[in-house]
């Protein structure tokens, strides 16, 4: 084992082959997580399940054993666990690194249809739609849609997808219970992208209107997103449980309903993301939204009671309490996991206990109110398909409906192509327009909505209803249906031709289900 210290505090830091370990001393046995910063947002519409099929070849490659031991791909992380004796922990670890240094390319297919079955990486799906909402199909975005899945990935992929991301650099170990000797950790030090260091994560621009705006979408419940917040900002952290907690305390006042609150937390590109979501009948979801949105506008302007926020600082102040036994041993975890994170986003450290316990502790009625009156200017709140936000939300303050798909004001220049007048006559094609234009592909409906989307936005082709008809799917979530018998032989297979390694993708993925 080839360790250097770095420094001594409760949680001591040292580096094995590159990777950055965190350990702190616990019981007899160790606990152990390897860490990367790499998840189901760093993938694409057309790669989706990549870092779970590596997650699964990277662990087909351990013997069978009675170790305790798994793995998890999230959104934005993926970590192989660990528990047992020292000597055992040290094995896992050294053929987890080996087997991603060496993926066995020769299982692939078996685990294709091992991760196929299992389906995505999971996730709360109302807050996926409103990831979707901000950012359409990139990113957090990509969670509400399956994509081609696993079967299109091709060796090249996975190799591809191994060296950017699951690398030393991108890496952190936390360690609870006696350091093994001997630890190794043999990953590549870094990607051929980034020769010196990571790159940061690739985020997308949020979707913005004018003001806060509320949309239905693909969503069971109703969510509320509020982004574009000071990073490591613990006041914001605050006001963010204090919102929670508030609806909660609304929900038990009105008997007629009944939800749950959850809340979840992630990087962004420029800044904190945070999703409030509320488990809700379809039914009532209406008017859950409105309170939500009551419930934020009411805190932004006035904020919360004197003994409401001490409730919440005192909950908080035990999170972090440095005497808790909990909260020490989970130290070398969150450590290792922010670390990921922080290299991920292109920043440094993990802040330590005891500043995040001052930052809780200084947190006023002001602060909280300042945070959640920026926050809610670009407030963003997602209702089911079919639910309408009740007029009663708009007295609170203006928020403003816009649709699912971003919709331009009319056709851009290009090749207009209208459906032959039989075929609208006997309604075998709706009376759309498409246009092929230099920069984008666009279609006017049957509405009078126009949709476009750039030739450098596509993010896939889908084939619709075994063909030969498709939809060209924008990363902004808007799409275009393409068919010969609509638009002509000629545009069909310019369009194909165009778009020709996304309907490689496409084919791959058809042939795949077959």
């Amino acid at each position: 084992m080839s360790a250097e210290p770095l420094q001594e505090t409760a949680v001591r830091e040292l580096v094995v082959d590159g990777v950055r370990v965190f350990h702190q001393p616990g019981p007899s046995k160790t606990r152990a997580a390897l860490f990367f910063g790499v998840g189901r947002q760093d993938e694409a519409f057309e790669t989706i399940g990549l870092t779970h099929l590596v997650e699964h070849l990277a662990m087909s490659q351990l013997p069978k054993s009675h170790l305790e031991a798994n793995a998890s791909v999230s959104v934005s992380e993926t970590a192989f666990f660990a528990h047992g004796r020292p000597e055992e922990v040290a094995t896992f670890l050294r053929r987890i690194c080996t087997a991603l240094a060496d993926l066995p390319l020769d299982h692939l297919h078996r685990e294709k249809d091992v991760v196929a079955t299992e389906g995505g990486a999971g996730g709360d799906l109302t807050a996926a739609a409103a990831w979707t909402a901000r950012y359409g199909f990139e990113g957090a975005g990509l969670l509400a849609t399956p994509g081609y899945g696993p079967l299109v990935h091709t060796g090249d992929d996975v190799l591809a997808h191994v060296r950017e991301h699951f690398t030393a650099a991108r890496a952190a170990l936390a360690v609870l219970g006696p350091l093994p000797e001997g630890l190794a950790l043999p990953l590549p030090a870094g990607g051929p992208s980034a020769p010196g260091g990571p790159a940061p994560r690739r985020f997308p621009r949020p979707l913005l209107g004018d003001g806060p705006e509320w949309v239905e979408g693909p969503s069971p419940g109703v969510a509320l997103l509020l982004d574009g917040l000071a990073p490591e900002d613990y006041a914001v952290r605050v006001a963010h449980t204090l919102l929670c907690e508030r609806l909660e305390d609304v929900e038990r006042e009105h008997p007629e309903l009944s939800f749950s609150v959850s809340s979840d937390r992630m990087d962004g590109a420029d800044g904190d993301v945070f999703t409030l979501v509320v488990d809700v009948p379809e039914e009532a979801a209406g008017q859950a939204a409105a309170l939500v949105w009551e419930q934020l506008v009411e805190l932004a302007a006035n904020g919360p009671g004197q003994a409401e926020l001490e409730g919440v600082l005192e909950a908080y102040a035990a999170q972090v309490d440095p005497t808790d036994e909990d909260v020490v041993e989970n130290e070398p975890f969150r450590h290792a996991g922010e670390t990921v994170q922080a290299v991920a986003a292109g920043r440094q450290g993990v802040t330590p206990l005891a500043r995040i316990a001052a930052a809780v502790a200084s947190t006023t009625r002001d602060d909280v109110r300042e945070r959640l009156a920026v926050a809610a200017r670009r407030a963003l709140l997602v209702l089911p398909e079919g639910v309408r936000l009740p007029d009663s939300a708009q007295q609170a303050a203006p928020i403003t409906e816009r649709s699912w798909c971003p919709q331009v004001s009319e056709l851009p220049a290009g090749r207009r192509l209208r459906p032959p007048l039989h075929r609208r006559l006997l309604r075998t094609c709706a009376d759309r327009t498409l246009v092929l234009g230099e920069h984008s592909i666009a279609q006017q409906d049957e509405t009078g909505s126009v949709h476009e989307v750039r030739w450098e936005d596509v993010a896939g082709v889908v084939e619709v209803d075994g063909g030969p008809g498709v939809v060209v799917l924008g990363r902004n979530t808007c799409h275009v249906w393409v068919h010969p018998h609509c638009c002509g032989r000629a545009a069909h297979a310019e369009v194909l031709d165009r778009l020709a390694p996304h309907v490689e993708r496409m084919r791959r993925a058809v042939s795949g289900r077959h």
